[in-house]
This record gives C-alpha cells, sequence and structure tokens, in this order.
C-alpha cells in the first residue's frame, strides 16, 4: 500500500513539474509575441496582462483597462471588449494609446476558468506601419498632382485655363492656403498676378501688378541672352519689403517660392503660402520646383502656337 501511493505521489510530483514547465514556456511566449495581450472583464478591470504591455504601460491590474493603457477617466466610446462581448463575436478597433502610440485591438470573448465571460485582447502597435501607408499615399498623389500639371501644359493652347487650372491643382497638393502664378509683362516691365487662390482682392490690389525697377528688367533680359538662368531672388529689395508687407497684413507666416524657367528664360514665378507656422520642406521645393517646370513648358508652347 505505501508502496503504490509512494508511486502515485512521485507520479504526480511528476505532472506537477511537467505542468509547472509547460505554464512557464506559455507565459514566455506570451511575452515575446511582439505584441500586447491581456484579459478585460466587463468590469472594465484587467485580469492579466502580458510583459509587452507591462513595459509600455505599467501594472494596469491595479486600474481599469481605459484609465491604464487609454489614460481616460470614463469608458472608450468605441470600446471593443464590450461590442465583443455583446455580440459574442470578435471585434477590433484602432485607437490612439495613452502613450501616443497608434494601435490595432483585436478583442474575442471567452468563458473565464471562474465561468465568467470575458475578453481577450491583442493589441499591435501599427503607428510605423499607418505611418508608411499616410507617406506612399501622399508620394503618390504629388506624382499625380504633378502628372495631371504636365498633361495640363502640354494639352491646353488657353494660357488663361492653363494657369488657372495649374494654380488649383498646386494649391491642392502643396496643402497651402494661397497659390499664385505671376507672369513677367516685358513690354511693360511688370510682373503680373495671372492666377491665384486664397487671396484677398486687396492683396490682389496691392501686388497684382509689380512694378520692375530698371535695373532689375535689364538683368533679366541680359541674363535672357547670356542663356543664363536668374538669381535665386530677382526682385529689388524694395519690391521684396513690398511683397512682404502685404504678406503679413494676408497673415501668411510660411511661403515659398520658385521661378517659371523654360531653358533658363525667366517667365514668372509660382508662390504658395500657409497662415500657419509649418515650413515647407526641401520635399515641398522640389516638387513645387518640377511643376513650375511643367507649367514654363506649357507657357512656352502658348507663346509659339501664338506666333
Amino acid at each position: 500500500m505505501n508502496r503504490h501511493w509512494r508511486k502515485t505521489a512521485t507520479i504526480r510530483a511528476r505532472k506537477e513539474v511537467e505542468v509547472r514547465a509547460e505554464r512557464d514556456r506559455l507565459r514566455r511566449i506570451i511575452s515575446n509575441l511582439g505584441v500586447g495581450l491581456c484579459i478585460i472583464g466587463p468590469d472594465y478591470k484587467v485580469y492579466f496582462e502580458n510583459d509587452f504591455l507591462l513595459q509600455r504601460f505599467g501594472d494596469s491590474k491595479r486600474r481599469l483597462c481605459y484609465e491604464g493603457y487609454m489614460g481616460r477617466s470614463e469608458p472608450c466610446e468605441s470600446c471593443p471588449m464590450v461590442k465583443a462581448i455583446e455580440s459574442n463575436s470578435t471585434r477590433s478597433v484602432e485607437v490612439v494609446a495613452a502613450d501616443g502610440k497608434l494601435c490595432k485591438v483585436v478583442s474575442s470573448p471567452f468563458i473565464d476558468t471562474d465561468g465568467e465571460t470575458r475578453s481577450i485582447e491583442i493589441v499591435t502597435d501599427i503607428t510605423e506601419r499607418k505611418q508608411a501607408e499616410e507617406a506612399l499615399g501622399h508620394h503618390m498623389k504629388r506624382l499625380e498632382a504633378l502628372l495631371a500639371t504636365a498633361q495640363i501644359a502640354l494639352r491646353t493652347p488657353n494660357l488663361e485655363w492653363l494657369l488657372d487650372s495649374a494654380v488649383e491643382k498646386i494649391k491642392e497638393v502643396m496643402e497651402a492656403d494661397t497659390a499664385v502664378i505671376s507672369c513677367l509683362d516685358e513690354a511693360v516691365g511688370e510682373l503680373v498676378i495671372k492666377a491665384h487662390r486664397g487671396l484677398s482682392q486687396e492683396f490682389i490690389a496691392k501686388i497684382g501688378r509689380m512694378k520692375l525697377e530698371p535695373d532689375e528688367l535689364e538683368r533679366l533680359i541680359e541674363l535672357r541672352q547670356k542663356v543664363a538662368p536668374p538669381p535665386e531672388n530677382i526682385l529689388s529689395q524694395r519690391n521684396l519689403e513690398r511683397l512682404m508687407a502685404a504678406a503679413f497684413k494676408e497673415g501668411l507666416q510660411s511661403n515659398l517660392a520658385v521661378q517659371l524657367l523654360a531653358k533658363d528664360f525667366f517667365l514668372g514665378s509660382v508662390q504658395v503660402s500657409r497662415r500657419q507656422p509649418r515650413e515647407f520642406t526641401k520635399e515641398d521645393m522640389d516638387l513645387l520646383t518640377a511643376i513650375a517646370r511643367q507649367i514654363a513648358m506649357g507657357i512656352r508652347n502658348v507663346y509659339l502656337l501664338a506666333r
């Protein structure tokens, strides 16, 4: 009899060791999933969380889920746990967590060991993926705008329609509040706004026709004869100050301007502005330069067809 009990105790001890080993193995797997995993009850209590969530948000088992993970004082309106338990189906939602990261939360209901219905949730950080998707979408949108501008420039023999269509597309793709296309009227020595969006009539009345000083115009003509590109800023100090004063009154805080060049001939300029202090990037500069090049080709084609 004693021998039988000893054998039974030995088998039980071995089984307990195996169960503990399997449990520890499962915990290690759960801890190293690379995603968050937790068990949430309909009372919003956190019954379990893996190391991923523990390291990221601290011990949330002492707090309610929306307090620990979301930094809120009340339940989330789009809580996937509530919807999963109510519908007895898997639900998912994208949320911005307490640490500012964008997460996808997948919630599935299950019966816990105590017989209570709770939800097991998998939390995946999708911030970088979302940023990559947005960056790709942004790039594709700009590429489409560049191609659209090229088509406009190549197909139309009408200068007014060309510039009006182009300025609309420029304002959209550059995410600007205003967009302006100005052309050089060499006969009267003026830089004339030919198309614009987002500007007041007062601004247009002041800056719509910028009289170039004799040395400005002579310099541009001389550069054309030498087939050399014009300098970065073609305006005199007086005209530049006049433009800056008008822009300040208009509430324009961030500005980006590029020249309309066709085979290094100066034809005018393209300018975009924002009323918020959000600076334009080098990517913005490169894109606007490429668009301006297409517009300049279109302007040149219109001039050639008119001859």
